[in-house]
């Protein structure tokens, strides 16, 4: 939980510093427009990405303190109107990741095909079908006699892509189209 308020605190930096930067970029955007720098197209869309920000601050603000109300809840066993409007603003900081935290690539895959069941079950079904299309081709080039020797004739209305496959074939006779 604490860490959740942590975690809540630096969202709630990040998209301030975000806000701040889109409301630079508009004040810009609007000065250029003003000696035709731009395009009021400019302006228009960063007022959007302004907007847009000041939504991710307050969902980050709003997040913040459904946590801490949760803390709150956690840690008192009365919870009354009184705590509910006690502020909670976290001295810490979130602790810097150590090289021993994060796992090697290896290990991380392992551990994400453990909890991944489908990704096993798509690789089982990729190895079906490379061993259908295998399978196939065998069965497509066994069809046909290997190399005999006689003269090779085709009938004209005969498919023009099935000729060439066949003479590769090595097939020996005289062959009409169906039909």
């Amino acid at each position: 939980m604490a860490y959740d308020l942590l975690a809540d605190q630096e969202s709630i930096r990040v998209a301030r510093e975000g806000l701040r930067y889109a409301q630079q970029l508009l004040e810009n955007n609007e000065v250029e427009v003003k000696i035709g720098a731009v395009a009021r197209y400019d302006v228009v869309r960063s007022k959007a990405e302004v907007a847009s920000r000041r939504q991710d601050l307050l969902a980050a603000q709003h997040t913040f303190s459904q946590d801490a109300q949760s803390l709150k809840a956690e840690i008192s066993k009365s919870f009354n109107e009184g705590l509910a409007t006690v502020e909670i603003a976290p001295t810490d900081r979130l602790p810097e990741p150590h090289p021993d935290d994060v796992p090697t690539l290896a290990e991380a895959m392992r551990e994400a095909a453990r909890y991944r069941p489908e990704i096993e079950q798509a690789e089982l079904n990729l190895r079906n079908q490379e061993a259908t299309i295998r399978a196939i081709r065998t069965e497509t080039t066994a069809s046909f006699p290997r190399p005999c020797k006689g003269k090779f004739s085709v009938h004209p209305t005969f498919p023009a892509h099935q000729k060439n496959r066949i003479r590769d074939s090595g097939f020996s006779g005289t062959l009409r189209a169906a039909g």
